[in-house]
Parts: structure tokens; sequence; C-alpha cells
């Protein structure tokens, strides 16, 4: 019975190396997939910046005839990109802070599964002992 035993042990092993190799290509996935969105939003923002600073000076008939009611528009119009640009980021920072928890989440259970092959294996070393007859009653 020890090829068979054996066997299921190392088959248990290199199943148990595949899956936490597969789990961790999934994150990998995952961070991969996060880095390509802040780069994409980044890249959306500076744009942004560019076609607003661009354009201020022919953005409408109030704005084109000058004065306190021009700068009033202007002010307004940065205030309100500034929130937007505020609200995006906001919006990556709890994505990512989710993103991150999940990990944690995950990892927390692979190490339950770890430990909890862990006291599965050292039952199995308890039995194997009880099982052993003691070497000592052998030499008398």
């Amino acid at each position: 019975t020890a090829p068979c035993t054996l066997t299921r042990v190392c088959t248990h092993k290199v199943a148990s190396a595949v899956c936490s190799s597969l789990s961790t290509l999934s994150v990998s996935v995952v961070c991969l997939d996060m880095a390509l969105r802040l780069r994409l939003l980044a890249r959306q923002l500076r744009v942004g910046r560019a076609a607003m600073s661009s354009n201020t000076d022919s953005a409408g008939s109030v704005r084109a005839a000058g004065g306190s009611f021009s700068k009033k528009e202007q002010a307004q119009e940065d205030q309100y990109f500034h929130n937007l640009e505020l609200e995006k980021l906001r919006k990556l920072r709890e994505e990512t802070e989710h993103h991150h928890q999940e990990e944690i989440d995950h990892h927390k259970e692979s190490i339950e599964d770890l430990e909890e092959q862990i006291r599965r294996h050292k039952r199995k070393i308890e039995r194997h002992k009880k099982k052993l007859p003691d070497s000592d009653s052998d030499s008398d």
C-alpha cells in the first residue's frame, strides 16, 4: 500500500501546486488589468487638460467678450473639471482598494487551506505512529 499512498500524496502535491499557480496567475491578470486602467485614466486626464487649455480663447460668446463674466465662467469651468477629476480619482481609489482587499481575502483563504492540509498531515502522522510497533519491544 505504500506506493499507492505515495502516489496519492504526490498527485495531491502536484494538484495543489497547479491550483496555486492558477490562482497566482489570475491575481496577476487582475493586477495587470488594474494597471492598464490606471494608465488609460491618466492619459484621459492629460488629454482632457490639454483640450481645456487649448480651447480657452474661443470658448463661447461670453468669454470672447471678455470682462468679469468671462473670468467667472472660466472659474466655473475650471471648478467643474477639477471636481470631475477628483471624482474619477475617488472612484479609482475605491476600485484599487477593493481589488487589494480581494487579494488579501484570497491569500487568507489560501493560508487557511494550507493550514488545514498541515493539520490533516499531522493527524496522518499520528495515526501512522500509533500503528507502528515500538522498536524497543522487538529487541527484547
